[in-house]
């Protein structure tokens, strides 16, 4: 019924097309699907009353500068419990400049970042043991390879540049030691594709970094009185952390 009068369906020209009753289940079901195509899916209303998905024209011909990309809060959602093999096929889609915006963002997200970073240093070990194996190849055929396979390594190096910069975006502390917000986001990273066990350990380890960098002055006070129970010297490190605590307390 639109408009307080009641619309006979047409016959859908599409049967075979998987149905949504809402345009916001067609939405959700758009942003899961487009992951294994490749493609930018959008929902729209068929003559049938139903909502249908089909490949969005909005994709860019131009690669997008990636690099300039701000992902917002619920972005990374794209890409939350997809599978290795998976996310190997969206990182390569990426290096290439072929994918949606939508993996482009959900990629450098801070949530996924540090998965991104060590998808493309095993991308980037591949490549170089593919050199390898043609290096004494002095065929045309082997010279055209490796013509495409430098610039595809071209790409794979600005990737993990931008990777790098994206996974670690913290202020290390001083020793060259990370920070807990560093610590906290690698820790996170790990969660992507866990099992729920896996991810509820992980959920405990962010609670207790979370809880000593709230706490760190305490923390290193009882760790002191610990070591010295046990009969243990302490760092220069430990030490200098525990003078500080006992500075700020003070």
């Amino acid at each position: 019924m639109k408009n307080g009068e009641t619309v006979t369906a047409l016959p859908c020209p599409t049967p075979t097309k998987s149905r949504y009753a809402t345009t916001a289940a067609a939405d959700q079901a758009a942003r899961h699907v487009q992951i294994p195509v490749g493609t930018i899916m959008r929902a729209y209303e068929c003559q049938c009353g139903w909502w249908h998905l089909t490949r969005s024209t909005s994709t860019p011909a131009e690669p997008i500068p990636y690099e300039d990309l701000t992902p917002a809060d619920g972005d990374e959602q794209l890409l939350a419990g997809v599978g290795h093999n998976l996310f190997a096929d969206i990182v390569a889609r990426d290096i290439h400049g072929r994918g949606p915006i939508e993996e482009a963002l959900a990629l450098r997200h801070p949530t996924n970042a540090l998965r991104w970073k060590e998808a493309l240093k095993t991308a980037w070990i591949a490549s170089e043991k593919q050199m390898a194996a043609r290096r004494g190849d002095t065929s045309a055929q082997a010279k055209e390879w490796r013509v495409r396979a430098e610039q595809y390594r071209a790409a794979l190096r600005v990737r993990r540049l931008e990777a790098k910069r994206r996974a670690h975006p913290y202020p290390r502390t001083q020793g060259g030691s990370s920070s807990s917000c560093e610590r906290v986001a690698v820790t996170r990273s790990r969660a992507a594709g866990a099992s729920r066990r896996e991810q509820r350990r992980i959920a405990g380890d962010v609670a207790v970094t979370q809880l000593i960098a709230a706490h760190e002055d305490e923390f290193y006070a009882l760790f002191a009185a610990e070591c010295e129970r046990l009969g243990l010297p302490l760092t220069a490190r430990d030490e200098a952390r525990v003078q500080g605590g006992l500075g700020e307390a003070a």
